[in-house]
C-alpha cells in the first residue's frame, strides 16, 4: 500500500471529480481539459487493513507499513495532472467510486452552485466505512480549491486524512497523465 496512492485516490479524485456532480446539483463551472493538481495533506492512524491480513504480514512488512504511516503523518505535497472531460463534469454518478468495485457511497450536498460545493461523504465496502466532509470552490473557470477531511475505519483500525487541493487548468487538450 502506497500512501500517495491512497491519498491521491481519496483527495484528488474526490476533490475535483468525485464530488463535483450530483443528480440534482449543478456541476462546478470549470473548463474541461488537462488540470494540474497540487494536493497537500496528512494522514494519522493505521490503515483499515483487516486483522487477518495484518497477521499474515512478516515483521518486516508490518514494520514497513508502520514506517510508512509515521511518514504520512508529516504534511506532504503531491503534484499530479488529471484529465477532466465535459462528460465527467456532467455525470450524475459518483466518479470517485468508478475504480472501486463494490464501494457504495452517499454524498449529501449542503451547498452547491456553479461556484462552490460542500457536503458530506459516507462510503462503505465490506467492513470498511469512510466518512468525511468536503468543500470546493471554483475561483474562476480555470482555478479550483478545496478541502477534505476523511475518517476510514474497519472497526479495528482507524485512519484520518485531511487535505487541501488547488487546481489550475492547463489547456483543453488532454495528454496521457499516467
Amino acid at each position: 500500500m502506497n500512501k500517495y496512492n491512497v491519498y491521491a485516490a481519496v483527495t484528488a479524485g474526490l476533490m475535483l471529480m468525485g464530488a463535483i456532480t450530483s443528480a440534482m446539483a449543478e456541476p462546478l463551472n470549470v473548463k474541461p481539459g488537462l488540470w494540474q493538481m497540487t494536493v497537500r495533506g496528512e494522514m494519522h492512524g493505521m490503515p483499515p487493513i483487516p486483522e487477518e491480513q495484518l497477521q499474515s504480514l512478516s515483521p518486516q512488512q508490518r514494520a514497513a507499513i508502520e514506517k510508512m504511516m509515521a511518514e504520512s503523518a508529516k504534511p506532504h505535497v503531491r503534484e499530479l495532472k488529471q484529465c477532466i472531460t465535459q462528460e465527467d463534469l456532467n455525470k450524475s454518478e459518483d466518479l470517485f467510486n468508478a475504480d472501486q468495485p463494490g464501494m457504495k457511497c452517499n454524498n449529501k450536498l449542503s451547498k452547491h452552485s456553479g461556484k462552490s460545493m460542500s457536503g458530506t461523504i459516507d462510503c462503505a465496502k465490506d467492513n470498511t466505512r469512510s466518512t468525511g466532509t468536503f468543500n470546493y470552490e471554483a475561483k474562476d473557470r480555470e482555478h479550483v480549491t478545496g478541502k477534505v477531511f476523511m475518517t476510514i475505519t474497519n472497526g479495528t483500525n482507524t485512519m484520518t486524512m485531511k487535505g487541501t487541493m488547488s487546481g489550475r487548468w492547463l489547456g483543453a487538450e488532454c495528454t496521457k497523465t499516467k
